[in-house]
């Protein structure tokens, strides 16, 4: 429903116009065709629509990115928890500076970004498309499949891509397969209570209290922390 009239835009683009006009890109296609070809209405609702979602999508991203900083990146350096109010300003602090450095490469963008995308995005789905599809509907599915997915995947997809191969995403994909089937099979499997949450209605004892016990764990960290703080 929202793919079909962009599809429509950007084909009614090709014929509309057959070609760029001098010193401009593919950006200036569909304002162009809005402010030439369509009534002013119709030209404003499309224009406010194109730029929530570039809004929205931005902000999402952003937002992701510094979340990413902070449990991938600073926890691994750091293994320190911060205060809350310390966290959204390492947030607002993260989100500037990343979007100060993306408004910088858009005034000028580099050569290689949009190929960039490409190979990135390729990579990652490579990598972790199996891993996650798996993980959500398979049973059977244990870390180590996941090691061997992504790793297999990352792998074939860069040696493909390198070789000048024709489809080298279906390719990362299929070995990935290969190799989450073959290391799902040979290796034991998952516990039940790993899974049995996520599958099942009605769960065993032995899942029931193995959940009591992380949910019990969880509740005493504070206070456990709380003494510690007061001790020293």
């Amino acid at each position: 429903f929202i793919m079909t009239p962009l599809i429509v835009i950007g084909l009614g683009a090709k014929v509309l116009v057959p070609s760029i006009p001098v010193d401009k890109t593919t950006d200036y296609i569909i304002p162009l065709v809005i402010q030439q070809y369509t009534p002013p209405i119709i030209g404003g609702i499309t224009l406010v629509a194109i730029c929530a979602a570039a809004i929205s999508t931005a902000n999402s991203m952003l937002l992701h990115c510094a979340t990413s900083l902070y449990y991938d990146v600073y926890l691994n350096i750091a293994p320190k928890r911060i205060s809350e109010k310390k966290f959204k300003n390492w947030l607002r602090l993260s989100i500037f500076g990343i979007a100060t450095a993306a408004v910088l490469l858009a005034i000028n963008p580099p050569w290689f970004l949009a190929m960039g995308f490409v190979y990135v995005y390729g990579g990652f789905g490579a990598a972790f498309f199996l891993v996650v599809f798996l993980g959500l509907y398979w049973k059977r599915m244990n870390r180590a499949g996941a090691y061997a997915g992504i790793i297999i995947g990352a792998v074939v997809y860069v040696a493909a891509k390198a070789m000048g191969y024709g489809l080298p995403f279906v390719i990362a994909v299929t070995a990935s397969l290969i190799g989450v089937l073959l290391a799902v099979y040979f290796t034991k499997r998952a516990p039940l209570e790993a899974y049995e949450p996520y599958f099942e209605a009605e769960i065993s004892e032995s899942t029931r209290e193995v959940l009591e016990k992380m949910r019990s764990t969880t509740q005493e960290e504070p206070e456990v922390k709380n003494e510690r703080s007061n001790i020293g």
